[in-house]
């Protein structure tokens, strides 16, 4: 007979935050009884681990230095079923999309869910706006200021522009 597939697709979540808040959630969120030997692994997607728990505990030795002190999940994890990371400080540099991974005692994956952020950096729109408005304003009064010396004008009649500056 035919074949048939079923195909369950997730849609991933995405999370949009302006750099300097002080924290962000990614959501994975389960409806199961978790086993007290589950690992959950938090990874960016360079595979870096950003938070592993696992034997009832945070495993920050095995964390990436990057994140080191900006992690958290919920301690209780076990019985609420939340598996959210916290990440404190997003900078742009933390856009990503991150996998959590929900792994039993013998290292079968039970889970996996990923989670898009988006941090809007307020450096990199600060440095582009900067550069192009200086170059809008200074570019002609330079332009205005070299064709006056090509003409030979003394120094005392550019003197204003260069107060513009």
């Amino acid at each position: 007979g035919p074949l048939i597939f079923f195909f369950v697709l997730f849609s991933v979540p995405k999370v949009e935050v302006d750099s300097g808040i002080e924290s962000v959630q990614l959501p994975v969120e389960i409806k199961a009884h978790l086993p007290k030997d589950i690992k959950v692994e938090w990874k960016d997607g360079s595979y870096r681990k950003i938070h592993i728990y696992q034997n009832g505990s945070d495993q920050f030795e095995e964390q990436d230095k990057v994140y080191r002190d900006r992690t958290e999940i919920d301690e209780d994890l076990l019985n609420t079923g939340d598996l959210s990371l916290t990440l404190k400080y997003p900078t742009d540099w933390d856009t990503n999309t991150y996998t959590c991974i929900l792994l039993s005692r013998e290292g079968k994956i039970l889970l996996k869910r990923k989670v898009e952020l988006k941090v809007r950096g307020l450096f990199v729109c600060l440095f582009v706006c900067l550069f192009f408005l200086s170059d809008c304003l200074v570019s002609p009064l330079q332009g205005e200021f070299r064709s006056r010396i090509k003409q030979g004008t003394s120094g005392t009649e550019a003197a204003p522009l260069i107060r513009l500056l």
